[in-house]
């Protein structure tokens, strides 16, 4: 699937990841799998972290969401994400 896909722990950390999240971030889906989103993006993990908590308190999506984020190797891009509660 041409899309980032990824599941994350209550902690921030990625506990799943697609094969084309993980060539976007360079590195194999098992390096990332169990790995904190502030190794991959610094910059912007507390405001991801936060949207994310607002999810899990509410049980409710946030669909269309837009997000800059700057990847490892110096890339900058937007980003739409939908973050969905899953159980």
């Amino acid at each position: 699937v041409p899309a980032f896909i990824w599941f994350k722990d209550d902690e921030n950390r990625i506990v799943r990841i697609n094969q084309f999240a993980a060539l976007a971030l360079g590195k194999p889906v098992g390096d990332i799998e169990g790995r904190s989103i502030e190794e991959f993006f610094p910059d912007e993990s507390q405001r991801l972290f936060e949207t994310d908590q607002r999810v899990l308190n509410t049980g409710e999506a946030i669909l269309g969401l837009t997000e800059l984020l700057q990847f490892p190797d110096g890339r900058r891009r937007w980003l739409q994400m939908n973050k969905i509660p899953h159980a």
